[in-house]
This record gives structure tokens, C-alpha cells and sequence, in this order.
């Protein structure tokens, strides 16, 4: 999520344009967690890349939702600020546009 938020800023900064977003700041001393348990079923992008490597295979089929994981055509397209219309469909009907 982090990286995603660098490049919005990156895009909006080319584009002249101030961000509106709230901007995370990581605190000086760190603060314990209040979370004691690995949050499940979220995008495989959001986990530290080196943390979930580290995960037995049987941890990592149980932690992240790898399977519905989905591109546009072109890449690029991805990170812009406004939405591509195809962003908002269904897995469904995202499958069925874009199946080769």
C-alpha cells in the first residue's frame, strides 16, 4: 500500500497538483501493536514482500488471497489518479472481457 501511495504522489506531483490525501507519518519511537494476529484475505501486495517469503507455503495459502489477483491490459494504466472504467467491474466480468 505504501508503494501505491508513492506513486500517487509521484503522478500528482507531475501533474503540478497538491495531494489531499492524509499523509502517514511513521512515529519517531515505535509504538507496540495492538494487532496480535496476521490480518487474512487481503491483496498479496499488502503483505512485506520479505516477511511472507519467509512463511511456510501452507501459511501463505492461508494468509493472503492470491488467487483473485488481476491486471489491466497495459500496466501503466494502473497507478493514474483518475480510475480506469475497467477497474470498477466484477471478477467476473473483468474475466470475461480480458480472457485471451
Amino acid at each position: 500500500m505504501q508503494r501505491l501511495d508513492e506513486e500517487i504522489q509521484k503522478v500528482q506531483h507531475m501533474d503540478g497538483k497538491s495531494s489531499q490525501q492524509h499523509q502517514r507519518h511513521i512515529p519517531e519511537t515505535p509504538l507496540r501493536s495492538v494487532c496480535t494476529r496476521v490480518p487474512k484475505h487481503l491483496p498479496i501486495d499488502f503483505y512485506n514482500p520479505l516477511w511472507f517469503n519467509d512463511c511456510p507455503a501452507g501459511q501463505k495459502t492461508i494468509i493472503c488471497d492470491a488467487f483473485n489477483v488481476a491486471f489491466l491490459p497495459n500496466a501503466s494504466e494502473s497507478l493514474r489518479r483518475i480510475q480506469h472504467p475497467d477497474e470498477k467491474l466484477s471478477d467476473r466480468h473483468f474475466t470475461e472481457k480480458h480472457w485471451d
